[in-house]
């Protein structure tokens, strides 16, 4: 079921099963950290199709519950990433559900419950890129891109081994 969220315990180095995601089974979805919720939203849905979500939940650790939120109003997407700086999440890049990669982000503020794009990320077109970020600052790279020039028809992947500084 790829609906089970389950939580690690290090001291215990065991896992406890906490509530399931509400949305759809989904696969390659992103997520971030604002205080003491997670964000978790968009991927494939469907597991046969290419079908990409929007869906967005925050989950309460203290109540272990969800909360479903505004949706993603960019294209759904999979293998995107996600980061939060102060009391924004940041969203972008991945792969649209025509298996293109896309470089668009995206600022989002759970005090309006709202979405607004960003510049678009300087490292290009990719998917399945890893973040992190600091206090004032957040950091993308990795993952994989079109090989260039993309061919007609699909693309073709390369991977990427750069790192990308994002400053509010």
């Amino acid at each position: 079921n790829t609906r089970r969220v389950w939580r690690y315990d290090p001291v215990a180095n065991s896992w406890t099963r906490k509530s399931d995601y509400p949305g759809a089974a989904t696969i390659l979805m992103t997520s971030f950290t604002i205080g003491q919720y997670a964000f978790v939203g968009t991927g494939i849905t469907g597991m046969t199709t290419s079908t990409g979500s929007k869906e967005f939940y925050r989950y309460d650790p203290s109540t272990d519950s969800w909360t479903r939120k505004a949706d993603f109003p960019g294209d759904g997407r999979n293998a995107a990433t996600g980061f939060a700086i102060g009391n924004f999440g940041y969203l972008g890049t991945g792969s649209n559900t025509t298996g293109f990669y896309v470089s668009d982000f995206w600022r989002y503020d759970p005090q309006s419950d709202s979405w607004k794009q960003i510049s678009f990320f300087g490292g290009g077109y990719r998917a399945s890129a890893m973040a992190f970020s600091g206090s004032q600052q957040g950091y993308v790279g990795f993952g994989l891109g079109p090989e260039q020039p993309i061919r007609p028809g699909g693309e073709s992947s390369v991977s990427y081994i750069d790192l990308w500084q994002y400053q509010p």
